[in-house]
């Protein structure tokens, strides 16, 4: 028993040496990373001095000082679909999302409520130099878009235009925005209940209502009402009443005497509506 005990230790390797191949690994490993770095390196400068063939595609337009003006024609997104099939046109929007996947990148394209998805792809006409310089523009940036509009096979979930998407040709910045925001406009988009997802507090909105009011929520919410207050306008206007506007933000009260000598203390708002009643308009209508 002893001897198999001892053949045993004999064959096991000493402490001494297990730490030696440990260091000698580390040194391998440490060898391998600083060779895949100088890899990287020598591959960014060889990139560096291809020539660009997107020069003069994509950029900023920096300070707007109306020192020209450019003839151009905007389409809006909401009316993009499978008849703009293969046709050029611009679009002027909000960078809503980017992705960069390799030698493409993705980004959805957003007018108010209205998206739709973009890709950009290195190819003979595009350099991987505009792939990247799309992918650094921030979020919330209004971008000018050259693209042709193609139809697809699948649709879009993501976007409201899920027939087709757009391949860019041209991408310029208008207004960049920062680079760090206080909320991602798709937190902001999603209800509370949402189980394992971002959201955004009430405090943060009403904080950052600039950025929480383009939202599709808001958004939906601004239009509903307006579609309601339009019904409302027309049935009155048939009826017969005068829609007046009246001061709201004037403060101070006033006394009115009306017919009868009797007066009376009110604000700016009732004071004008009186005088509308005084002036024989028979039957008026203001929106508070």
């Amino acid at each position: 028993m002893e001897d198999k005990e001892n053949s045993k230790s004999e064959n096991q390797p000493s402490k001494n040496a297990l730490k030696k191949a440990q260091k000698e690994a580390e040194k391998a490993a440490k060898k391998a990373q600083r060779k895949l770095e100088q890899q990287a390196g020598d591959a960014a400068v060889a990139e560096a001095e291809q020539p660009d063939v997107s020069a003069g595609c994509y950029g900023s337009y920096g300070l707007m000082r109306s020192a020209e003006k450019v003839e151009r024609v905007l389409h809006e997104v909401e009316k993009l679909d499978s008849t703009c099939a293969d046709t050029e046109l611009w679009l002027r929007g909000r960078l809503h999302t980017s992705r960069a996947k390799g030698k493409q990148c993705f980004f959805v394209l957003r007018q108010q409520q209205f998206s739709v998805q973009a890709v950009l792809a290195v190819s003979e006409t595009t350099s991987r130099q505009m792939v990247k310089f799309v992918a650094a523009i921030t979020k919330e940036s209004i971008i000018d878009v050259c693209a042709v509009v193609k139809t697809t096979p699948n649709k879009i979930e993501s976007c409201s235009q899920q027939d087709v998407e757009l391949h860019v040709k041209q991408v310029w910045v208008a207004s960049a925005s920062e680079a760090r925001l206080p909320l991602q406009i798709e937190d902001a988009a999603r209800p509370d209940t949402d189980d394992g997802l971002a959201t955004v507090g009430a405090d943060v909105k009403l904080d950052n209502r600039i950025l929480d009011l383009r939202t599709s929520t808001n958004q939906a919410i601004y239009r509903v009402e307006a579609g309601i207050m339009r019904l409302f306008r027309e049935h009155l206007t048939k009826e017969g009443f005068v829609e007046i506007n009246t001061p709201k933000i004037i403060s101070g009260l006033y006394i009115v005497n009306v017919p009868g000598n009797v007066g009376m203390v009110c604000n700016q708002d009732i004071r004008c509506k009186i005088l509308f009643c005084i002036f024989n308009i028979k039957m008026y209508w203001s929106r508070h």
